[in-house]
């Protein structure tokens, strides 16, 4: 399923479905219902195993993310209504994923496949270098990454100006560095003779208008990208995210649900925080119509997310999602050591010269 589930009953909920004030939300019916399932199913975060293999634990947390979603739901801040689902739907929109999508067009098409734990296929390689750069950087730096052979997609980094003039949100100047941004990647894409190599674009767009401007399956982004929209959190979202949404739908392109549970915040520790990424990934689904779900919970105070509080979290999220669906699932791996410091290239060094055994 690539198209949002049941797209206008859905969408029928942000003016339909129960209403509440924004600011009762997250501390009166999403933490407390958080903070009951993980007692409830027994989830412990244990410090001394960062990623753990206990599969009775990761279908523990898959139960406690789909109860959660159920009974939690999906805010809009516009319509202050919670959109909401029920079993029956969550089983029927899991039941219609195929597990598995071509994206890219041409001979640069790639097939992307759910994949088990422990699997011994390789892993389908999305680039995504998360950070704004110069206007002069751009073009370069989307060719560096596209010469990588590993590399099966490619989310570019975002332009802090185009044309000498700053980007800001819902503006022409972010229209215009959209449309940069997708000629930058165009260009460099056919130049190293890889031209249908799948995007996720374009990362410039804050705005709804932005990512629609550049719908265009000449110059611009295709059918066979993607979008990424995001949640906002903790599991809400707004009508310029729901634009989106129909958006995708309507023009044929793939989307993808960007999330990002924050450690120390609503969702509480560890345990709260692989939940909600199980949570998150199936409302993707059925509220977005996500092909694939993009993780990057993160840390309160640190802004990363490789610490051992967050391995866990990912690590067992993953494996629930693996177990339990045929859902898609990304995560970001964000470190507090930047490039070329001595902690992020001795770790590097070492990924480099393990063999497959390992790995």
């Amino acid at each position: 399923m690539s198209t949002p589930y049941r797209l206008w009953e859905i969408q029928d909920r942000s003016n339909t479905g129960p209403f509440c004030e924004e600011g009762e939300f997250l501390p009166k019916i999403f933490a407390p219902k958080l903070k009951e399932l993980v007692k409830k199913y027994q989830i412990q975060y244990d410090p001394k195993n960062p990623v753990p293999s206990d599969d009775h634990l990761a279908d523990r947390v898959w139960q406690a993310g789909w109860e959660l979603y159920r009974e939690v739901g999906l805010y809009n801040t516009d319509t202050h209504r919670i959109i909401k689902v029920s079993d029956q739907e969550i089983k029927e929109a899991l039941y219609m994923h195929p597990g598995q999508y071509w994206v890219g067009a041409g001979k640069d098409a790639v097939l992307w496949k759910h994949r088990q734990v422990e699997d011994r296929k390789p892993p389908f390689c999305l680039f995504s270098p998360d950070c704004t750069c110069s206007e002069e950087l751009h073009y370069s730096m989307c060719l560096a990454y596209l010469k990588e052979p590993l590399l099966d997609g490619f989310c570019a980094p975002i332009l802090e100006e185009s044309m000498g003039q700053k980007i800001s949100s819902a503006s022409p100047f972010e229209i215009n560095g959209c449309t940069q941004h997708i000629y930058n990647l165009r260009l460099a894409a056919k130049q190293v003779g890889r031209p249908g190599t799948f995007f996720v674009a374009v990362g410039t767009a804050e705005h709804d208008s932005g990512q629609i401007a550049v719908s265009n399956n000449e110059w611009g982004v295709r059918t066979t990208d993607a979008r990424i929209i995001g949640t906002l959190t903790e599991f809400k979202t707004a009508n310029t995210l729901l634009n989106r949404v129909v958006h995708c739908a309507q023009y044929g392109c793939y989307a993808g649900n960007l999330t990002g549970a924050i450690y120390g915040g609503w969702c509480g520790g560890s345990e709260g925080v692989a939940v909600a990424t199980v949570a998150y990934s199936l409302n993707g689904l059925l509220a977005y119509g996500a092909i694939f779900n993009q993780h990057f919970p993160f840390h309160l105070n640190w802004g990363s997310n490789t610490t051992r509080e967050l391995l866990w979290s990912i690590a067992v999220a993953g494996q629930a999602l693996s177990r339990n669906s045929k859902l898609l699932y990304t995560s970001n791996g964000f470190s507090n050591a930047g490039p070329m410091t001595e902690m992020a290239v001795s770790y590097t060094h070492l990924r480099a010269h393990e063999t497959p055994e390992h790995l």
